[in-house]
């Protein structure tokens, strides 16, 4: 149990090396320790562990003799000391940590009512949790819906949350152990439908988060889905593509028994594309027979669809598209767009931007940003990047802070990388017209409210950039018919849907005078609802 490097895990003999080991222990209070992205969650404090701590553990008292309960320490996944481990393992937690990331809520609380502490927001101090600024934006659509309490929590709480620990020999030898999660959060309306990000700072927070963004996306979008989403936390970038696709098939046996056709189809996301898929769609028919519907996002050769590829970033200009026109701003062709993101959904958004005559004055990815007042020539752009380059070595540009990116004049800014770029703090510096979210998540509550008091419209994530899981559903309609469309076809009733969703969220918008994206979690909320209780509770 080696806290002090979480990244390894060391063989000692109380350790569990597969399942974890439980232990009925008396206890003091409900203790939580952040450990990279090990948690202690939903433990107890032992009163053994009490005595040869001080009776204290990172300054927190622990006291004895008011009950038993479960003591589970999770070191990277489901590890877990045994009784006699306990003190070792809270010494060292308490010792890697200072005596930080502890919480011990009143013992009259609820234990599902909690919330335990994540490290991103370690990372970020003590800004709200990705899952917090979605539930606010739910919130404040719930506010103009009538919906009993009841209903409401029914809405917000996932009905699955799933956390492997996939262990694996690198090609050097090492033994590695990474933490996976599965949220499934609802499927009211079909089977849970969520992509699989490979990157370091996935944690249980941010996919819960994101898999609460899919069931209003896919309720929008008004394709039978509910949502899911899943992740690695590791670096793919660091990785070869043999160890990549090891990782991704041990990920594939851990899950297996919670997804499938007409269960949980996931998809390509951050870090992961028709490459993973493939391995994911081979594995799990290894164990479960041929089953292509499994996951989409695969490759046009194997079973996927024409038009997916692009299908997130033609989505956005699809939707930017309905958004000029609804504020009588001009046609894509009139506008300057400045882009917070390069890879797929941010390439291709850039891509068709330019191919209908708009102006990309500026992008940018994880090596920082470019700009040229009279616009990239987007097309020798991206050979550029797809022959290995770094994008900053553009010669044809001048090179930016990737910070600085967000705050270039400009009529469209469209973030399409990370969530919570827009935040408090730069949320008064932007000089666009509107913001376009492609990314996730990528304006924090109280950006938004700064964002509406300066007259900055801003497009929500959940319809922007719902092209990805509406092309998604089209290649699993086809896995299921056995049948190809044409890319012609795909791409026009990816139009459709747009147009569609978008009339939808603009009549919201206009009728109740509340912002756009709160009409959008409305039209999602009333249609979540609306298959809840017709389906029934019992």
């Amino acid at each position: 149990c080696n806290a002090a490097s979480p990244r390894r895990y060391a063989r000692v003999p109380f350790l569990s090396t597969r399942s974890p080991r439980r232990a009925m222990l008396p206890t003091g209070g409900i203790l939580s320790v952040t450990l990279g992205a090990s948690l202690l969650r939903n433990a107890s404090a032992a009163a053994a562990a009490a005595a040869p701590l001080g009776a204290s553990l990172g300054g927190v008292p622990l006291q004895s003799g008011t009950s038993a309960a479960v003591l589970t320490w999770r070191a990277y996944g489901q590890r877990a000391c045994s009784t006699a481990a306990a003190p070792f393992c809270a010494a060292r937690a308490s010792a890697a940590l200072g005596g930080g990331g502890l919480a011990l809520p009143p013992q009259s609380e609820n234990l599902h009512k909690w919330q335990p502490q994540h490290q991103h927001q370690q990372r970020r101090g003590m800004a709200s949790s990705h899952s917090e600024n979605t539930n606010k934006f739910v919130g404040e659509a719930l506010q103009q819906l009538d919906y009993p309490a009841k209903l409401q929590r029914l809405l917000i709480v996932p009905q699955r949350e799933v956390s492997v620990e996939l262990v694996m020999q690198l090609d050097n030898g090492e033994i590695e152990v990474f933490n996976a999660f599965r949220v499934q959060h609802n499927n009211s309306r079909g089977p849970f439908k969520g992509g699989l990000r490979f990157h370091p700072q996935v944690d249980i927070d941010d996919v819960r988060s994101l898999a609460s963004l899919m069931t209003w996306k896919t309720a929008v979008m008004d394709i039978p889905f509910g949502g899911a989403k899943g992740g690695i936390a590791v670096d793919p970038k660091s990785m070869s593509e043999r160890e990549v696709e090891k990782l991704t098939r041990k990920l594939v046996v851990a899950i297996k028994e919670v997804i499938g056709t007409y269960e949980d189809i996931p998809a390509p996301d951050m870090n992961t594309g028709a490459r993973e898929m493939a391995w994911f769609f081979d594995e799990y028919s290894k164990y479960k027979g041929f089953n292509p519907g499994v996951v989409t996002g695969k490759p046009v050769y194997l079973h996927g669809s024409l038009g997916r590829e692009a299908a997130t970033g033609r989505g956005t200009v699809f939707a930017t598209r309905e958004l000029l026109r609804a504020l009588h701003m001009g046609k894509i062709s009139d506008m300057t767009y400045v882009i917070q993101g390069f890879g797929n959904v941010g390439a291709w958004a850039a891509q068709i931007y330019s191919e209908m005559g708009g102006k990309v004055t500026a992008v940018s990815d994880a090596s920082g940003g470019i700009h040229n007042a009279s616009g990239l020539d987007i097309p020798k752009l991206r050979a550029f990047v797809a022959a290995g380059n770094r994008l900053t070595e553009f010669p044809d540009a001048e090179r930016i802070d990737g910070k600085e990116l967000l705050t270039m004049p400009c009529d469209v800014l469209v973030p399409a990388a990370m969530g919570g770029v827009i935040t408090e703090s730069n949320a008064h510096k932007l000089q666009c017209r509107v913001v376009v979210e492609a990314a996730n998540g990528p304006t924090t509550p109280e950006a938004d409210l700064i964002l509406r008091d300066r007259g900055i419209t801003v497009l929500p994530d959940i319809y922007t950039n719902g092209g990805g899981v509406t092309v998604s559903f089209f290649e699993w309609v086809q896995n299921l018919q056995n049948f190809k469309w044409e890319e012609d076809e795909v791409n026009r009733k990816l139009d459709r849907k747009m147009t569609d969703a978008f009339r939808n969220i603009w009549e919201i918008h206009t009728n109740r005078n509340i912002p756009l994206r709160t009409a959008a979690f409305v039209l999602a909320l009333q249609k979540v609802v609306q298959a809840e209780v017709h389906r029934g509770f019992d």
